[in-house]
């Protein structure tokens, strides 16, 4: 009893320090863009202790239910094992049954986002661009022609399509991740737990009826992810599984592709965790798998970049601009200008100004907006860029030299709502259409066969657009998943979990492509809170690997 309230080992220890100092970092970072350094300061002392404290708690428990408890009642983890085909049916259709109430609410899907764009390409109304997917595009466009084709009635086949490609799908990159936890020991009850607080979140509903590409790319990179941790930590030994490995080799470079062609960021996050894995994994003692790994890594590389080139030629699609990538530097620009305008403190020179309005088309300190650069991105000219960029980069470390304090305010407002979305006036464009002047001749709309359910679902969304949204609600914050990512990489670290750092380093990398982008909304955020419950099952591995 004197021991009760003693963290048992170094290694917590370690883990409370660490992440109660990463999750009081995490929390204090969206107020640089708004408060002065010692009011940063003050808050990030109390947000230490409010962390410890929670943190410490949250382990003493641990450790009573699955350390204490585990020696009198060791059902706590030990289970008879199903086949796992049966375990994925059961997940499969628990999470279509929680969110058909959702897809019959929203029916047909909100034809919202870059959709509509999209399907006036696939028309040809609009000429082709690798802006957009061109697998997607051809997908949407596809079904909706058919539910024109076959059923005199656009808004069946974009129906079609929510359903098949975009529920089903997720549904199935989920139950995947939990079948291979499942196969890894971690015990039923845990894993239904899990799945039913994902599934019944409103943001989760929303989504997986909103036309956008980044849903079906959250599940093909899910599915990437699960089938790595299957090559490289598989359920059985080495010698059970020959056979297998092919599969599961043919599996990871079929997804890597699609998610390199469904978001142009999969192709670079590949590229990245390629020499970062290698140079970590090196002195495994499953050189063979990993060797097969990483040879699957070069090779969807080179066929993605083939396969894009080729396409581009023979569709002859647009090539997108590059100033996307160049967002935050974009959005500083245009910060740094308005600034110098209106509050009458010229800390911009002359020569400084001239510089920087080169890179614009006619730029106006009314374009800025802090939640989004897409006003001065539409206008910024990437030749520019191309033509001296050495001189591009100078006069950028100008623009921050001149005022650091705009720099780091303009880039966290950006980012800011990751971390809490109650931040963004943006959620509604879940629950919205866009480019209704595109739509007049498909007439897709929305035929609501649960109206209250939708109502529900649409108050959600726009609860989450103020501060005072409930606490109910702000426990289904995406933002969270962000803890339990960081939560992961902290574990792993001081646990010398390799299979933890795998899982973590791809998600990861998604995330910092996330923070260069020209805003933060709820659709990007969805690739990693769907991912969560993967998140806790290698915890959970580790853990009871090394207890046992």
């Amino acid at each position: 009893m004197r021991n009760a309230f003693i963290l048992k080992s170094k290694r917590e220890f370690k883990l409370w320090v660490w992440c109660t100092l990463t999750f009081a970092i995490i929390r204090t970072i969206p107020m640089l863009a708004d408060f002065n350094y010692t009011q940063i300061f003050i808050s990030l002392i109390k947000k230490l202790l409010l962390c410890g404290i929670i943190l410490y708690i949250l382990l003493w428990l641990w450790n009573w239910i699955f350390g204490t408890q585990l020696s009198k009642n060791s059902t706590i983890t030990s289970q008879a094992l199903i086949r796992p085909k049966v375990i994925f049916t059961l997940f499969f259709f628990l999470i279509l049954i929680l969110w058909l109430p959702a897809f019959l609410a929203l029916y047909p899907g909100t034809f919202g986002a870059d959709a509509p764009i999209q399907e006036a390409m696939f028309r040809g109304l609009y000429p082709l661009s690798d802006h957009h997917p061109l697998i997607h595009t051809f997908l949407l466009g596809s079904f909706i022609q058919l539910g024109i084709t076959f059923f005199n009635n656009a808004s069946f086949g974009f129906g079609l399509y929510i359903f098949l490609i975009q529920m089903m799908l997720c549904a199935f990159a989920i139950s995947s991740a939990l079948t291979y936890l499942y196969r890894r020991k971690v015990p039923l009850w845990i894993l239904i737990m899990m799945m039913g607080v994902l599934c019944i979140n409103p943001y989760i509903q929303t989504l997986v009826c909103y036309s956008t590409k980044d849903i079906p790319f959250a599940a093909v990179f899910l599915l990437y992810i699960v089938n790595i941790l299957y090559l490289l930590f598989p359920p059985e030994y080495r010698n059970r599984i020959n056979k297998r490995l092919d599969k599961r080799l043919i599996y990871i470079c079929f997804f890597g592709f699609l998610s390199i062609q469904l978001r142009s960021q999969g192709l670079y996050i590949l590229i990245v965790a390629l020499p970062v894995l290698a140079v970590y994994l090196h002195k495994t003692t499953f050189r063979k798998r990993l060797h097969q790994f990483l040879f699957c890594q070069v090779l969807i590389v080179i066929l993605a970049i083939t396969f894009n080139s080729i396409s581009a030629r023979v569709l002859n699609s647009e090539h997108r601009d590059s100033r996307e990538a160049l967002s935050v530097p974009i959005q500083q620009f245009s910060a740094a200008i308005t600034e110098n305008v209106k509050s009458g403190e010229k800390f911009l020179d002359s020569e400084l100004i001239e510089d920087i309005s080169k890179y614009f088309d006619g730029y106006h300190p009314d374009m800025y907006n802090k939640y989004v650069a897409d006003v001065p991105k539409s206008i910024f000219k990437t030749n520019e860029v191309k033509k001296n960029p050495s001189k591009f980069i100078r006069t950028y470390l100008k623009t921050i030299a001149a005022n650091p304090s705009i720099a780091i305010r303009s880039y966290i407002d950006l980012i800011k709502p990751y971390f809490d979305f109650t931040q963004t006036p943006y959620n509604n464009l879940v629950i919205e259409t866009s480019f209704e002047d595109l739509n007049k001749d498909l007439e897709i709309q929305q035929y609501s066969f649960f109206p209250l359910y939708r109502e529900y679902l649409t108050s959600a969304i726009q609860l989450t657009n103020f501060e005072n949204c409930p606490v109910v609600l702000k426990l289904f914050d995406f933002s969270w998943v962000l803890y339990i990512l960081d939560f992961l990489l902290v574990f792993g670290l001081i646990y010398k979990s390799k299979l933890c750092i795998v899982c973590f380093i791809y998600p990861f990398l998604y995330i910092g492509t996330m923070f260069l982008g020209p805003m933060a909304l709820l659709r990007y955020a969805f690739i990693y809170a769907i991912q969560w419950p993967l998140y806790l099952g290698c915890i959970w591995i580790t853990y009871i690997k090394q207890r046992n």
